[in-house]
Parts: C-alpha cells; structure tokens; sequence
C-alpha cells in the first residue's frame, strides 16, 4: 500500500431507456470516484469514465459526468485499463439487466445497438480506423450459443439439485489515443561493420517495451533478434517517440520501427542486387550478409553493402514513421485521439 497505488472505488448510478425493439435511446450516467488522500493521476481517471461508460453503443442522448473526489483514504492511481473497467462492468450489467426486461438474448440486444462504421459515437464525434465490436460479437456467437445449450440440458437434468449452470457476456471498449502529437519516429541503420541498429525513444519502465522493439524490427527485416541492436530512449541519438504511457508505444513508436526496418531492409537488397547483378526478389536477407536465394554460397556481406552505400552517397540510417496527421486534420474534444479497442467476454460457470 506504500509503495503502488490501486485501482480508483467508484460509485456508479445509470440509468438507460430503451425502445420495446430493444434500440437504445438515453443514457444517465454519473460516477463518484474515490481518489484517496492524494491526486496520483485521478484528475485524468474521470476522462476515461466518461468514455468508457457509453460504450460503442448506438444512443440518441447522453449526459454523462465522472468526478475525483479526495478522501481520507490511501491514494488511487491509473491500473490497467485507466479507470475504464468500473463504468464498463456497470453498464454491461445494467445492459444484461435490460435485456432481461425486454425478453432479449444479451447477444442479440448488444448487435442491434453496436455502433457501425462512420456513426457518431456517444462522445459526440465519430471514431477513426476500425471499431470492431460488431465482429467480435460474431465471433463468439457459436460458443456462446453451444453454452447456451449446455446450460439448458445441465439446469433440466440436474432440476431440484443444488448447482446451477449459467453463462454470461460482457462487451467493451478502451479509447487508447494517448495524448500526444499523431507522429512518431524511429530509424534503422546499417553499419559499416554490419551489424543493424534500431533506434527508438519509448522510456522501458517495465512493460517490456524494449522487447516489442526487437521483435518488431525482426519481423519487418525478416532477421532473428540476436541479429540486431536496439538503442533505445537515448536523447543524444534517438529520435523524438513522443509520449510514454500505457500501451500507445506499441503502436505509435513500434509502428515507426516497423517501417524504419521495412525500408532498410528494402535498401540492402536493393543495393546488394545492383552487387550480384539478380533482382531484389531472388535475394534473402542473412544475419551477415545478402544471397542468393537459389544459391546461397553466393553472397555479399553487409559490410560490403554498407561500403557500396557509402561510396555512392545513399544513406545508411533511414527514418521511418507512424504518421497519422492526415487523418487528424483538427483537434478532437478532450485532447485525445478517438481511436479505440473493442473486446467480448463469455463465461460459463
């Protein structure tokens, strides 16, 4: 309790109306966040309350406020998930709770209100890329439905007995546009001696950042990791990742790696190539060297590739980029990217 703090209590009141179809019209919802005795990021917890609340759901109306409020208790701070598991488990209750109401399946009342692609979300603007959710409850239909049955014949035969079978499905969705510029940088470099260095700017504070790096890098130079450096986090020669926090290096920072490798990786065949007189498609990328791939024994070193790159003038160290600036032309409300994950849950117990 000293040292980390824990997930944020919340204390959720919703209320949400319905059509007799079961088409969702408005939602209610406020939520009093215990922030304990200091504010240890509860200032930023009720954002993601607020999101996380209406869900990727299709509604008519929402008024929606999440507050941090101090105690005399030990301090909350972000957990996984950043203050969206509490307002995500209270309303796919009260979601269960409705269906029940109307004489819905769960299933079937989540995907007639799932919000399709180009519509307005209950935050006000419409989500970019992909949401998802629709398929993800297609995808678990069939085992959803086997346990469905399951349950029935279990609860039939065993009737008078003490054990019951039932089976449940949550639904959710996590807006992970950090704050932060839509751009990050990472580079790719060919050394003379050979060797391959990427170089990355994500801060590894346990979360096995690093290894993402590697892994990613290998798999777009088609190279096994031994084969690479990783420089990481180094101000003095590593571009700017800009924000660490949460899961957005991954995606913003490795995808800069990701197409750093890409290109390098391009630039050696091709110049290795131009060495062995055969088209880049015949080549394969060795972890010292570029053959050919019908004839291995003939090859080129990287060093060779290297000196080859520097006596014409190409660069050896190539930017790549996870640019997403055209699709963010203006600021969004609240600072944040509208960029989000979906998931579905089932369980039978």
């Amino acid at each position: 309790m000293e040292a980390t703090p824990k997930r944020h209590p919340y204390d959720c009141r919703a209320t949400i109306g319905a059509t007799a179809g079961g088409q969702l019209t408005g939602l209610r919802f406020e939520a009093r966040i215990n922030t304990g005795a200091y504010d240890s990021a509860g200032r930023f917890i009720p954002n993601y309350a607020v999101t996380a609340s209406v869900g990727p759901y299709r509604w008519l109306g929402v008024d929606a406020k999440a507050s941090a409020i101090y105690s005399n208790g030990p301090k909350a701070g972000q957990f996984r998930g950043f203050g969206a598991p509490q307002p995500v488990f209270a309303m796919e209750c009260l979601l269960d709770e409705l269906a029940q109401r109307l004489n819905l399946d769960p299933l079937e009342l989540r995907l007639r209100n799932a919000l399709a692609e180009g519509e307005v979300t209950g935050l006000g603007f419409p989500a970019v890329e992909t949401l998802g959710y629709r398929e993800a409850l297609e995808a678990i239909r069939p085992d959803y439905q086997a346990m469905l049955a399951r349950a029935a014949e279990f609860n039939t035969t065993e009737q008078g007995g003490r054990r019951r079978r039932g089976v449940g499905l949550a639904g959710m969705w996590y807006r992970f546009g950090k704050y932060g510029r839509p751009l990050s940088q990472a580079m790719a470099e060919l050394g003379l001696d050979g060797t391959i260095t990427i170089y990355s700017s994500s801060a590894d504070y346990g979360q096995g950042i690093e290894t993402v790096f590697s892994q990613l890098a290998a798999e777009n130079l088609r190279l096994p990791r031994s084969a690479l450096r990783l420089v990481n986090a180094d101000t003095a020669r590593t571009l700017d990742g800009d924000v660490t926090g949460a899961s957005r290096s991954t995606y913003w920072v490795g995808g800069a790696v990701a197409d750093a490798s890409r290109r390098l990786r391009a630039t050696i065949l091709a110049t290795a190539a131009e060495m062995l007189d055969r088209p880049p498609d015949g080549l394969v990328l060795l972890p010292e060297a570029v053959a050919l791939a019908e004839d291995p024994r003939a090859r080129v070193s990287l060093a060779a590739v290297a000196a080859e790159l520097e006596r014409v003038g190409q660069p050896r160290c190539l930017t790549g980029e996870q640019d997403l600036r055209a699709q963010f032309p203006r600021r969004y409300p609240a600072s944040y990217l509208p960029m989000f994950v979906t998931g579905v849950q089932v369980a039978e117990v």
